[in-house]
């Protein structure tokens, strides 16, 4: 018997014969394993690579920059694109994203698109934080002239010139020193006021920028007062804001303040259980009162309605609380049961 083994690294193609050159070979073929894809977490969420505009590792999420995605659920929005947009400008709470020069026009070119895709691109004005030598030419901005070669130009000493400083452009000619004030050219009017418009837009989306995180803060707390519902007199609109003024002020003390509230929220709610025991009112802060309250509003609007099709409109209409009525049902039934035992 042939002691001949077959070693192959890599198999192209398999075909049938009519007779093994030798029976004795042993083959084994294996199918590669599938590599998970890697994931970012942030702000407890896992995204892909695609959901941010700087990967320059796939396989690294530590090297990835400057998310596009507000969830994993919504994806792009313009919310989420305006903090991208602040990072690449003036910075994002005071923080600028560093990216290598070499990366930098792919990433804008990146984050431009996400811009366009979540804005009224004919209307709304470009960022300048994502403007790049394309978008400068675009709007004729390559073709001013710098303000050393309008200097020199206007024949200024090079000791002149090599002493202007930054705030002096910021400025005009008119701040800078004695020997700089001439009037001015047609070229540096049209450059200080390239150098205006560059600040106002910066000031815009920074105030944007501002504005879409406060808005967002306070819906976070809107949410999170929702959790008090069987409080008396607190709803979640008032109640938000207030959470988030508790939170500034009390800092890491905040959370217990948060559990006291929860406690006293969880009396309230056994409370109105206990009420309703023994009693064909609906208790109060029940999605059953709640309903009554709703369909006497209806019936102010239609009085011909009776109350039975006004509280008919009102289940179908809101099917949370028809949810909320069978939660607070089940748990009526086992606190009856629980009641009975005891006696």
């Amino acid at each position: 018997m042939s002691t001949n083994r077959l070693h192959v690294q890599r198999i192209h193609t398999v075909g049938f014969v009519g007779k093994g050159d030798d029976p004795a070979a042993e083959i084994v073929i294996s199918k590669r394993m599938d590599v998970t894809k890697a994931t970012k977490t942030e702000d407890g969420a896992e995204y892909p690579p695609e959901a941010f505009a700087y990967v320059p590792d796939p396989d690294k999420p530590s090297t990835w920059k400057l998310r596009l995605w507000e969830s994993p659920d919504l994806k792009l929005t313009a919310r989420q694109v305006g903090m991208t947009v602040a990072a690449l400008g003036a910075g994002f709470r005071g923080q600028r994203v560093q990216i290598p020069s070499a990366d930098l026009p792919g990433v804008k070119n990146k984050v431009l698109a996400a811009w366009k895709e979540t804005h009224d691109a004919e209307h709304d004005e470009i960022p300048e934080a994502l403007m790049h030598k394309s978008t400068s030419q675009e709007k004729g901005m390559d073709k001013l002239p710098t303000l050393t070669a309008v200097l020199k130009a206007l024949g200024f000493a090079k000791e002149d010139v090599a002493n202007l400083k930054p705030e002096d452009l910021a400025n005009g000619l008119d701040g800078a020193s004695p020997a700089l004030r001439v009037e001015k050219s047609a070229d540096v009017i049209a450059l200080e006021k390239a150098v205006s418009e560059a600040q106002d837009r910066a000031t815009k989306a920074e105030a944007l920028a501002k504005r879409l995180e406060d808005e967002h803060e306070n819906q976070r707390y809107i949410t999170k007062a929702q959790q008090f519902k069987h409080t008396p007199g607190v709803t979640a609109d008032d109640f938000g804001p207030i959470l988030r003024k508790c939170a500034d002020a009390l800092g890491a003390d905040f959370a217990k303040l948060e559990q006291v509230l929860k406690a006293g929220d969880e009396a309230a709610r056994q409370a109105a259980l206990y009420e309703e025991i023994g009693s064909d009112a609906p208790a109060r802060g029940s999605a059953e009162a709640e309903v009554s309250v709703l369909a006497k509003e209806i019936k102010k609007a239609e009085p011909k309605l009776s109350d039975g099709e006004a509280r008919a409109r009102v289940w179908k209409g809101r099917p949370d609380l028809m949810n909320r009525y069978e939660d607070e049902r089940k748990a009526r039934a086992a606190l009856r049961g629980a009641t009975n035992t005891e006696e």
